[in-house]
């Protein structure tokens, strides 16, 4: 393509540097920071632990999500983000194994350059296999942008996000069905369908590669 995007420190199809340590929060059962590039996020797990009252389940275990910024009060955005977290992480936790129970996990965003949603899930995720939490799959997330000129860029910065992106997709995989269809798809902006197929496509082969680096981690760990 003639005007092609061409970013300065890597191909569009390729993740920032990804890092991961496990076992920060002293008091929780299980904690992973999650960072791809400049992009940074911690999660905490607790639970099994002793449901509220009022929210009790005779058959299965809550899941409570509290996503707190690092200053300031919560706004629309971050409620909107624990309900997708909520969505995704009372699907993967078997929660039919610890009736009467809940677990909570706390989200906190040390730095956002781009990317904080997947980042997000892909930090829980790993926080839930450091807490020993009995889980369905693993799951893994990527964020991917379309271009002012129908590039497709994977794990956007903040400022390709403000500059470049026309629309932009954050998309999860579980690792036992990865060939098929997202368990998770964030869409915001202007796009055809076909473009989104492209956009699934290209995340999916990202989340593959993600997968590899996250269990050769945890096996280290």
């Amino acid at each position: 393509m003639e005007n092609e995007y061409k970013r300065k420190d890597r191909e569009n199809t390729k993740t920032r540097e990804i890092k991961i340590s496990n076992g920060l929060l002293v008091q929780a059962d299980g904690s992973s920071q999650y960072s791809v590039g400049n992009t940074t996020i911690l999660c905490g797990v607790y639970g099994p632990i002793e449901a509220k009252p009022f929210e009790e389940e005779l058959d299965r275990a809550n899941v409570e999500i509290e996503f707190r910024p690092r200053t300031g009060t919560t706004n629309t955005g971050d409620r909107w983000m624990e309900f997708a977290l909520k969505s995704i992480f009372e699907s993967e936790i078997l929660v039919y194994m610890h009736p009467r129970t809940r677990f909570k996990l706390n989200f906190q965003p040390i730095s956002d350059d781009g990317s904080l949603e997947s980042a997000a899930i892909n930090s829980g995720c790993i926080a839930l296999i450091n807490a020993g939490v009995p889980l369905s799959t693993m799951i893994c997330a990527t964020t991917v942008i379309v271009t002012t000129n129908g590039d497709i860029l994977v794990d956007p910065t903040a400022e390709e996000l403000l500059n470049n992106a026309v629309s932009s997709h954050t998309i999860a995989f579980s690792k036992t069905n990865i060939d098929s269809s997202p368990v998770y798809i964030n869409s915001k902006g202007k796009f055809t369908r076909e473009k989104y197929q492209e956009c699934e496509s290209v995340s999916r082969e990202a989340c593959k590669k993600i997968l590899k680096f996250l269990e050769s981690t945890l096996e280290s760990n």
